[in-house]
C-alpha cells in the first residue's frame, strides 16, 4: 500500500513541467495567432480605405 502511494506521489510532481511548458506554449501561440489577425485587420482595413479613395 505504502509503495503504491509512493509512486502516485513521484507520478503526480512530473506532472506540472508538461503543463506550465504547454501553458507557456499556449500563451506564445495565442500571441502570435493575435499579432497575425492584427496585422490581416490592419491590411484589410487600409485596403479598404483606399478602395473607398479610389473610388471617392
Amino acid at each position: 500500500m505504502l509503495s503504491a502511494v509512493e509512486i502516485e506521489h513521484t507520478q503526480s510532481i512530473p506532472t506540472y513541467y508538461p503543463v506550465v511548458t504547454n501553458l507557456t506554449d499556449r500563451i506564445t501561440s495565442m500571441f502570435v495567432f493575435t499579432n497575425i489577425l492584427s496585422l490581416m485587420i490592419y491590411a484589410f482595413v487600409s485596403a479598404n480605405v483606399t478602395i473607398c479613395m479610389y473610388l471617392v
